[in-house]
């Protein structure tokens, strides 16, 4: 007999009744799934059996392609699960106005960054121009002694803003290089663009031979409309304000188009969207030290159409953010030298509805026709099919604002701002499948807070 022989036949044997013991239990296992499919046993008992099974295969063979995971390892969540979300946002604004009378006029520029969870990172450039025109109500002087004095007013403001903007996504691993060339390209197209007649052209030559920056994914305008009202009550010693302080509330509505050419053309997209916001603040302060605080509301109604007019998707955005900010130097009749600093807290809530088949683009256009007023049977596929994201992010401002006042024939100042806010997501959540009872519990959105860090 040939050495160590009779172990080796021993192992062959073992090995032949491990194949033959995980056939049989395959061929169970095969048996109960058929019995689950044709009879009424229950999802949650089949799935139990099933996995059991699993487990008892895993056992005798780790290679064995058995999952023991109720559902087979599928997620019942993953239908509901959202593809991303915005991590971290900088944003820098500028902006410079002009005061006359009672009118002003302002030209203003945003740069922003928003990395997001799916490995993306997208740039925007927004130009906006504004005018307005304020009335201020008959003031109330009170004299409190021979150098003091308490001023009560208050006023009112229209105004009127134009935004003309342009998105990029780029990998998050290229962004630093894109974001240098897009700096240069901006400063580019607001200087040798703004020449008159031939500065568009001009900047594309310029901007050509400088920079690598492709055509924007997304092009976007957007008209809005505000109102402000505030009242004020100021405490100045021999004409120099030492202490004050400003209640006031505003409503804005904004109108937008957003044309995204990018990617093949059946996913090419126009949305159109409109923005309703309520906002009021507070102020308080003694020379040359204030505290601001400010908290709004906002609701964003986005509708996403094909090309050819084809109604695709719907999606709702509720915003409440609150702002606390403190502020140094002084903010006096069209004078002004201010540094400040804020922290912010916004809660986000949107849910976006796909119109996937003729019944559910029906639904869509109803309930776009009557304004959201016959509203059950939308609700009703938002509330079962829509996939909802809940996010909180906390952010940090500074802000710088300049300006000084001159009088000849009437009163006109020159203010300029500047402004650098950062945000990170440090919650999130979104909606996953329904329950036995048709509720859809809130679950962790993982992908978003891993990607947050």
């Amino acid at each position: 007999m040939r050495p160590g022989g009779h172990h080796a036949g021993s192992h062959r044997e073992a090995g032949a009744a491990a194949a033959e013991y995980v056939a049989g239990i395959a061929l169970v296992a095969l048996l109960i799934g058929t019995l689950g499919t044709a009879t009424d046993i229950g999802t949650a008992a089949f799935e139990s059996v099933r996995a059991g099974f699993c487990r008892i295969v895993l056992a005798v063979d780790a290679s064995m392609p058995c999952d023991p995971t109720p559902g087979g390892g599928t997620d019942p969540h993953d239908d509901f699960r959202p593809d991303r979300c915005d991590v971290f946002t900088v944003d820098h604004d500028g902006e410079v106005r002009l005061d006359v009378l009672f009118f002003d006029v302002s030209s203003g520029l945003t740069f922003s960054r928003t990395e997001r969870s799916d490995g993306n990172t997208e740039f925007a450039v927004v130009d906006r121009s504004g005018a307005g025109i304020a009335a201020e109500a008959p003031g109330l002087e009170v004299e409190l002694g021979p150098l003091l004095e308490l001023d009560v007013g208050a006023e009112a403001r229209l105004g009127l803003t134009l935004q003309d903007g342009q998105s990029w996504v780029v990998p998050t691993a290229d962004a630093d290089d894109f974001q240098n060339d897009l700096i240069k390209r901006t400063a580019v197209d607001q200087t040798v663009g703004r020449v008159p007649l031939v500065g568009g052209w001009a900047a594309d030559q310029v901007g050509g031979w400088i920079t690598d920056v492709p055509d924007p994914n997304v092009r976007f305008v957007a008209a809005g409309a505000e109102a402000d009202l505030s009242a004020s009550a100021t405490l100045s010693a021999a004409g120099l304000d030492i202490a004050g302080a400003e209640a006031g509330a505003g409503a804005m509505v904004e109108l937008g188009v957003e044309i995204d050419r990018s990617g093949p053309e059946s996913e090419w997209t126009d949305t159109t969207y409109l923005l309703a916001e309520l906002n009021a603040n507070g102020k308080i302060g003694v020379l040359p030290a204030s505290v601001e605080g400010d908290i709004g509301v906002s609701t964003v109604v986005k509708v996403e159409r094909s090309p050819d007019g084809e109604l695709r998707a719907i999606e709702l955005v509720n915003t409440t953010t609150g702002d606390l900010s403190v502020n140094l130097g002084f903010d006096q009749d069209l004078d002004t030298l201010l540094v400040g600093a804020s922290s912010s807290d916004h809660l986000v809530e949107s849910t976006r509805v796909e119109l996937n088949d003729a019944a559910d683009r029906d639904i869509g256009q109803r309930w776009l026709r009557t304004i959201g007023q016959d509203g059950g049977d939308f609700v009703e596929l938002a509330d079962r099919a829509g996939i909802t994201t809940v996010t909180r992010h906390q952010g940090d401002r500074i802000d710088l604002a300049a300006g000084g006042k001159i009088s000849f024939v009437a009163k006109a100042g020159l203010r300029g701002e500047g402004s650098r806010t950062e945000s990170r997501v440090i919650d999130a959540a979104f909606r996953g499948a329904p329950d036995a009872s048709g509720h859809r519990p809130l679950i962790e959105f993982t992908d978003c807070l891993a990607a947050a860090g």
